[in-house]
């Protein structure tokens, strides 16, 4: 299987919360797959971003920092994303598929 890029993206909140939650997440990836990770995580409004609007805004930050990596699998964590168990393996289960 191909090296798959997990990108930490998006304004950093909530890390006391989903820090250890995104360790996790690594730490069951790692285990199972060939994964190189990125943080992207900003501490303040991307400032060339052509969009006000907070969707728009995700779109083109992704799109800006899939291109700064080389794997072919590109997986977004943003800083206010929480896995529960059940979700970590739906993600297992859909990178197997």
């Amino acid at each position: 299987m191909n090296k798959i890029a997990i990108i930490f993206m998006g304004l950093k909140r909530f890390a006391s919360t989903t820090k250890p939650n995104h360790k996790k997440v690594v730490d069951i990836l790692e285990q199972k797959y060939n994964i190189a990770l990125y943080n992207f995580y900003r501490t303040d409004a991307i400032s060339e971003c052509p969009f006000a609007e907070p969707g728009k805004i995700q779109v083109y930050e992704f799109l800006t920092l899939v291109d700064k990596v080389q794997e072919d699998i590109v997986i977004k964590i943003r800083s206010d994303l929480y896995f529960t168990d059940n979700a970590i393996d739906v993600l297992c289960q859909e990178i197997d598929n």
